[in-house]
């Protein structure tokens, strides 16, 4: 019983590196693929095993501004204004 889960938690965590390995691979401008997406699937199946990986993860949410419940900003007619996904930096 506890080699399977010993097994287990091995498989997790290569499936996890060879995900963030990968997405950070196909986040380089020049390769093509959807780096980002695949690098956060690597970190969430990292996060239930590592402390740092949630962190890191628990960073990537709060940089991401994003929230599942909060309303998107209206404009001066009163309808939701799509969030931006890049802003500028204050000069």
């Amino acid at each position: 019983m506890f080699e399977f889960l010993r097994s287990r938690r091995k498989l997790g965590v290569v499936t996890g590196f060879l995900l963030l390995s990968v997405g950070l691979i196909l986040a380089i401008p020049a390769v093509p693929g959807p780096g980002i997406p695949i690098a956060l699937l690597g970190l969430v199946i990292l996060s239930s095993h590592f402390s740092w990986a949630k962190r890191l993860l628990d960073w990537a949410k709060q940089k991401s501004n994003w929230s599942p419940g909060a309303k998107l900003p209206l404009d001066s007619e009163g309808k939701e204004r799509p969030r931006p996904i890049f802003t500028k930096a204050d000069p």
